[in-house]
């Protein structure tokens, strides 16, 4: 089994390079983020994920620190936390489960309670076809949006930012997961890497060629 602290190195990383270059303390960095120190700790030690709001501020402050060019990394983590959970957190999704084209996950509010209206367990499917399932595999691999891809799968009951905002850091992560493994395969933990790298230099030496030409 993966060590919690291993699966959110890259974050931490990142948290101790911004620290180091501004020379700010843990609760300074912690208010540049948003973030109480006691949530620092939480996310240092792996107990959660970080949202994509705090992955968003912490790639403004690395920008601010001279530390980073862009702001358009910031999916990149939430991707690479999700291929680095450790098995006793992910999302089963079964071959059964694959032939149906959907499974139901579990999803937690914020507010502690369901609001009205919504339900405690969300239906996620397969895409309609497999070339739907295709562009939303390269459109992941081109941008590594993974809320693009869970509301693309989400019964349009559910499919709306104003839902994701409803639920907790952890169920978005599971319903990102349930939704790769609907779409790409029970195994796409083992495929994406590797398709990552197939997909990207192609890629990059197009944009390269019309920019050129």
């Amino acid at each position: 089994m993966q060590d919690k602290s291993k699966q959110n190195s890259t974050f931490l990383e990142r948290l101790e390079s911004l620290k180091a270059s501004t020379g700010q303390t843990w609760e300074e960095i912690g208010q540049s983020l948003g973030l109480s120190r006691s949530s620092i700790h939480l996310l240092k030690i792996g107990h959660h994920p970080p949202t994509k709001a705090v992955l968003q501020r912490l790639t403004e402050a690395e920008v601010k620190a001279g530390l980073r060019k862009s702001t358009k990394d910031s999916n990149r983590l939430l991707v690479d936390y999700l291929l680095s959970r450790p098995p006793d957190e992910q999302v089963q999704v079964s071959a059964g489960d694959v032939d149906a084209g959907s499974r139901l996950v579990e999803v937690r509010y914020k507010r502690g309670v369901q609001p009205e209206g919504y339900e405690d367990r969300v239906l996620v499917h397969a895409p309609q076809d497999t070339a739907h399932a295709a562009r939303l595999w390269v459109e992941l691999l081109l941008d590594e949006d993974l809320e693009r891809i869970v509301l693309e799968c989400l019964d349009p009951r559910y499919s709306s930012r104003e839902f994701l905002k409803l639920i907790d850091p952890r169920s978005f992560m599971d319903l990102a997961e349930a939704s790769l493994a609907l779409t790409l395969g029970v195994d796409w933990r083992k495929r994406f890497p590797g398709l990552a790298k197939g997909i990207s230099a192609p890629v990059q030496n197009n944009q390269q060629d019309r920019r050129t030409g």
